[in-house]
This record gives structure tokens, sequence and C-alpha cells, in this order.
């Protein structure tokens, strides 16, 4: 790739044709730089003149400080961000010019001259007058000059403000979703911690007016046997089989009872079985899908379970007379997937809020990262859908 030179100057530009045709280019031509410490432009050295004509020419935000005070001079584009400062920022000290961040690029500018070494600011807050800040990411530069020392500073920079400030607002939006998913999740605990109450308080109440009620009275029918088996033998073991029915029937009830908190087919041959087991026992006719889903984490195998007999008991409660229901398990995805449906009377979600049995499915449910959605419709029955990631 070449570039072509020519000598010829634009009609009325003469000899700075260089500086180009925009109104900084205009200004810069016309500006008395004699009043400053860089002379006429006709005195300028080539380092100079090849600095500005590249900063008047790019469409990008650039200046050029210049000389022992650093004066300015600036193109278009960082024209259009000095709204209150321009004209008069031209030809300005730099320590004038940025006296309201001098604490922060002062220093800066006197490492490039000390050091001839670039820097870098990202989305830097800079002051712009007493109580305004702006951010901007920029680097400063040296020039060298014609002698090879630093005669200058270029600056390249952009007005990043209101990217920062559309980034503090999505960072704030972001805050207050997660102050709500967090309060969400709080409430959620409290509810499971409540339904753990609630529940430790039914197996109290259960073993309390159940079993241990029928195991006090057998061993008060215990002691009145053996008070008349040597009078009376025959009465104390017609008693005696009595009282083995008896206990016979309270390990029933205790073994419905553990089966209630951790049914042994969930453990021993899976959720499915087990689903299909409490679907023998539900008050109205259940169907289950026949799945191969192995076995999948214990966490999302017992949610699963439990969840799905929530849904029943939901159905079994709300449903109505001649209802069935349904149950589809299966993996798809990483997920586990359970659906529990029913052809009941169903409901109006817009005036219906659910209830407690379906509370307690979302909180099941979210508590492993999953998702529950419930879909009704008045005489469309209602389908319990829940996913939970296997990992």
């Amino acid at each position: 790739m070449s570039v072509r030179t020519s000598n010829r100057a634009p009609a009325g530009l003469g000899s700075e044709a260089w500086l180009g045709e925009s109104e900084m280019a205009a200004r810069v031509r016309e500006f008395d730089w004699e009043q400053t410490p860089l002379g006429p432009i006709a005195t300028w050295p080539q380092s100079l003149k090849s600095a500005v004509a590249i900063c008047l020419h790019s469409r990008f935000q650039m200046a050029v400080y210049w000389g022992p005070e650093l004066n300015c001079i600036y193109n278009d584009a960082e024209r259009d961000a000095l709204p209150d400062l321009h004209p008069g920022a031209l030809g300005m000290p730099a320590r004038e010019l940025l006296r309201d961040s001098w604490d922060v690029v002062g220093p800066e500018l006197r490492a490039v001259i000390d050091r001839s070494e670039a820097t870098w600011a990202e989305d830097r807050p800079l002051s712009r007058g007493q109580f305004e800040v702006s951010y901007f990411t920029y680097s400063y530069s040296p020039i060298l000059d014609d002698d090879a020392s630093v005669g200058g500073v270029l600056l390249v920079t952009q007005d990043t403000t209101a990217h920062v400030l559309d980034e503090r607002r999505i960072d704030a939006v972001r805050e207050r979703e997660l102050r709500a998913l967090l309060n969400d999740l709080r409430a959620a605990q409290r509810r499971v911690a409540a339904a753990g109450d609630a529940e430790r308080r039914r197996i109290e109440r259960d073993l309390h007016d159940g079993a241990q009620q029928r195991l006090m009275a057998i061993r008060l029918e215990l002691a009145m046997a053996r008070e008349i088996l040597d009078r009376d033998p025959q009465t104390a073991s017609d008693r005696l089989e009595a009282l083995h029915r008896e206990l016979d029937e309270t390990l029933e009830e205790l073994r419905e009872l553990a089966h209630g908190l951790y049914p042994a087919l969930l453990a021993s041959d899976g959720l499915c079985a087990a689903l299909q087991s409490a679907a023998r026992h539900c008050a109205i006719p259940v169907t289950v899908a026949e799945a191969d889903i192995g076995r999948p984490p214990r966490s999302i195998e017992n949610a699963a379970y439990f969840c799905c007999l929530e849904a029943l008991q939901n159905a079994v409660k709300h449903a109505g007379p001649g209802a069935t229901a349904s149950i589809r398990v299966r993996i798809a995805g990483g997920l586990l997937e359970f659906r529990v449906s029913d052809n009941g009377q169903g409901f109006d979600p817009r005036t219906v809020r659910p209830g407690y049995g379906i509370v307690n499915v979302r909180d099941r449910v979210e508590a492993l990262g999953g998702h529950v959605e419930v879909t009704s419709a008045p005489g469309r029955g209602t389908t319990v859908l829940g996913r939970m990631p296997l990992s």
C-alpha cells in the first residue's frame, strides 16, 4: 500500500494546509500562538506538526499537550467532549485546563514527560467542575521532539460516563434481583423449617394418640392376664392371644408411620417402585407411567417422591368426585422431571392462590435448584410439573 503525497495546498490555506479543513484546524490556524511558549506555527518543530496533524485528522478524541506549560491543541471529537470549556481550552496550559482533576492527571503527565512512559486508565472518574464527575478511558503517550527528548504528550481518550452509569444501573438491578432471590430463599427456609416442626408435632401426636396409647393398654392387659393366669389359665390364654393380635396391629401402625417418613421401598427399589406403591394406596385411581430412570441422586429422588405425594394429596382434596390422576417421571437434558396431573375440576390461577401443599412442593424443588410450574383451568384439571438438575 502506498500513500500519495502532494505539494499542492487547498485554496486559501497556504503553507498550513497540513492542518486540514476541520473546525479545529481553522481555529488552530487563526489562534495567536505567539502569546504562548509554542510560538508561531511556522516555527513549530516537525515533530509537533506531525502530532498535531495526526490529532486534527483523527475522528477519535485526541489532544496534544506541548511545551513547558503543556499548552493544549485538540480535535473536533475532543471539542464535543468539552462543551463548557470550548473554545477557551485551545492553547490553555494543562494545569489550568485540567485544574479540577489535576491531583489525578498532573502526576500522570509528569511521569510521561520524566520517564517517557505511556499511561493507561480505564473508566477513571475525573472531576468536571465542583459537583460533576465524568468517567474516561484514556492514555497519555510521550511525543518526542526533533532532538529525541520528550516535547509533549498525546492524549487519546473516550468519555465512558454513559457506559459506566449503564453498568451501574445493570448492577443495581442485579443486586435488587439477588436480594429478592435471597429473601425468597430465606422465606422458603422458614417455611421448610415450619413444615418440619409441624411434621414433628404430627408424628408426636400420632405416636401419642395411636401406638403409644395402644402399647400402654397392652401393658395393662398383660398385667391383668398375669394375675388370672393361675386361677383361670384358659381365660388368660385367650387374652394373650388377643394381645398378640393387638401387638401385630400396633406394629403395622408403626410401619405405616415409618413409611410416611421414608418408605423402605424408595430406598430399596427406587422412585418408580415407591410411586407405584403410593398410587395403590391413594384414595383416587392413579396410574404411574413406566420409566427407566435408574437411580438419581438420593436428594433428587427423595424430593421427587415427596413432591409427587404432595401433588396427589392435593388432587385428593381438590379434584372432586370421580377424578383420576397420573404420574410421569423421566430424565431429559440433565434434569429429573416429574408430572402429576388430574382430570378434576381445576381452578383459575388468576383468582386462586396456591395452597400450602403447592408452596411446599416449590420449596423442595427450588432448594435443589429446580423449578415448578402449576397449570390449571376450571373443568380442565390440574398439572404440577417439576424439574430438578441432577448435578
